[in-house]
């Protein structure tokens, strides 16, 4: 339990570059302190993939608006922001249904949560290709 926990500060870790930089999400003082305290007094496995996914979410939607914001003022030439945006929301999406996936139908059937998780990853690889596509090809402004 104590590694899941170290994990968990490591992953919370990853988003001060985001309060550093000046660019606050929410405007919420207390994120890394209420998380910190919501992970020390955790005890219960399955709650901390819906944590890992609330940190999760509020990256994935920094990206989502920066690439949304460079696409309408058409900021970069050479790479297509919009499928970059579009593969992120993609991957938001099914980042978020990991872990009802997970916790919900891996309690009836683990069968049914190899399923699932293997149609998850799945999906997962697909957002990351249509990611690399709007990297590779050029913005097409009219």
């Amino acid at each position: 339990m104590n590694t899941i926990k170290i994990r968990y500060f490591i992953l919370i870790l990853n988003v001060v570059p985001l309060f550093l930089s000046r660019i606050y999400l929410y405007h919420i003082p207390l994120y890394f302190p209420v998380f910190i305290i919501i992970i020390m007094f955790l005890n219960d496995i399955l709650l901390f993939s819906y944590v890992g996914a609330i940190i999760t979410f509020s990256s994935l939607i920094f990206v989502i608006w920066m690439f949304i914001t460079v696409y309408k003022g058409k900021i970069l030439l050479e790479i297509n922001s919009l499928i970059i945006s579009i593969g992120f929301i993609c991957y938001l999406i099914f980042n978020a249904l990991l872990p009802v996936y997970v916790n919900v139908i891996g309690q009836f059937s683990l069968e049914g949560e190899r399923l699932a998780g293997s149609l998850l990853e799945f999906g997962t690889l697909i957002c990351i290709i249509v990611i690399l596509i709007g990297f590779r090809t050029k913005a097409h402004f009219k």
